[in-house]
């Protein structure tokens, strides 16, 4: 009875790894695993392109964001207006806004979508001088900055909006400042 047994589990040995190995191909061509799509990442340089996490009262911040499409395929955003992408400058370890490019900019009012190829980075880059949306400059102290795409979904503009995990086009709530595959994590600074 065992020899029995033990016989059909080694006849069936050679189908159950083919259904494994067809499983784990499928798997890797698959992409549809829950891993973000996207990898966003944030640098400050002083106008040298080093990068640095110290400034000097008054003196330029470079802002470069980078965007990295991680899959196999083309990945296309859209956005509900002109405005693609977000920087946003709050005092240390809170949610006050002290500044965000896009309250000094004007966008078209219409759908637009940006098209990413596979394995493609894209970067945007605004300079900053240090001034608040005050129009006054910020202080001698410790800040935090993110920044990342303002889009509005996947799927196109006759569809509804999934962007939950976007940049805010404005002033970011508290929980809009937690870093996801379209939003960075909020980086330390100092001016001195």
């Amino acid at each position: 009875m065992k020899l029995k047994h033990a016989l059909r589990i080694l006849a069936m040995l050679p189908l159950l790894a083919a259904l494994l190995g067809a499983s784990q191909c499928q798997q890797q061509e698959d992409k549809t695993d829950g891993s973000p799509l996207f990898v966003t990442t944030l640098s400050l340089e002083d106008t040298n392109g080093n990068v640095q996490s110290s400034f000097s009262a008054g003196e330029t911040l470079v802002l470069k964001l980078t965007v990295y499409n991680r899959s196999d395929a083309e990945q296309t955003l859209w956005f509900n207006t002109g405005q693609m992408f977000n920087f946003v400058v709050v005092d240390e370890a809170t949610a006050t806004t002290l500044w965000n490019w896009s309250a000094q900019q004007t966008f078209s009012q219409s759908f637009t979508k940006l098209v990413f190829q596979a394995h493609e980075t894209q970067s945007f880059t605004v300079n900053w001088d240090q001034t608040g949306n005050d129009g006054e400059l910020l202080p001698v102290g410790n800040y935090e900055i993110f920044a990342g795409l303002t889009m509005y979904n996947r799927s196109g503009e006759d569809f509804a909006a999934d962007n939950a995990d976007a940049m805010a086009q404005g002033v970011p709530e508290a929980s809009q400042m937690t870093p996801t595959q379209y939003r960075s994590i909020l980086e330390l600074f100092t001016l001195d």
